[in-house]
């Protein structure tokens, strides 16, 4: 084959079949006849990445990134590249690396919510709730997200903005457990504490 286009599309299909070994074949080979092949690094990352070899898949998704220039990388290259960091303890080099696949596209709720998580693990509960917000305005119907921000106003020590949360998310979703749980909560402990 005069290009890697037929190997790209069979190393899709054993990702998609969830093959990891013979993606990974898949992509090695076609990486030796075509080097520059950037498709073929990222597939190789994403096949280490399911495979939880987070070592090897972050120095795929670097290598691709690398390639990729001067066009411009996938938004998903640099996702996945933070979530691997953050399997391997480096919170801020994570954080980081969501700041530029925001840059390379549109704002996502996957990008805003992973941000709040990072920054929850690294004791920012004050940066989580703007990632959180930003989470809020891309989708206002999720329950899940007013349920999270009311995690973090706690966190804060905000207990009547997060019970007001809490009862957004089950105005959202009445079946809302975890909402449900967390408000009856948050009321006992206001009761005896005549905060409510």
């Amino acid at each position: 084959a005069k290009t890697a286009d037929a190997g790209l599309v069979l190393g899709q299909y054993f990702l998609d079949e969830k093959e990891y070994e013979k993606a990974l074949e898949v992509y090695s080979k076609i990486l030796i006849r075509f080097p520059d092949s950037y498709h073929a690094a990222y597939g190789l990352g994403v096949a280490h990445h399911a495979q939880n070899n987070w070592s090897k898949a972050l120095e795929c998704y670097k290598k691709a990134a690398m390639m990729f220039r001067p066009s411009k990388p996938p938004q998903s290259l640099y996702i996945n590249m933070s979530r691997t960091l953050r399997q391997l303890g480096k919170h801020k080099e994570a954080i980081d690396t969501l700041y530029k696949a925001k840059k390379l596209g549109k704002p996502t709720i996957e990008i805003s919510l992973l941000l709040a998580e990072l920054f929850l693990e690294i004791k920012r509960p004050d940066r989580a709730l703007r990632a959180l917000e930003d989470a809020k305005n891309l989708d206002k119907s999720n329950p899940t997200i007013p349920f999270y921000i009311g995690l973090t106003l706690l966190d804060l020590k905000e207990k009547q903005r997060a019970k007001e949360e809490f009862k957004r998310s089950l105005i959202l979703d009445p079946q809302f457990y975890e909402s449900k749980l967390q408000l009856a909560l948050l009321l006992t402990c206001l009761l005896y504490t005549s905060d409510a």
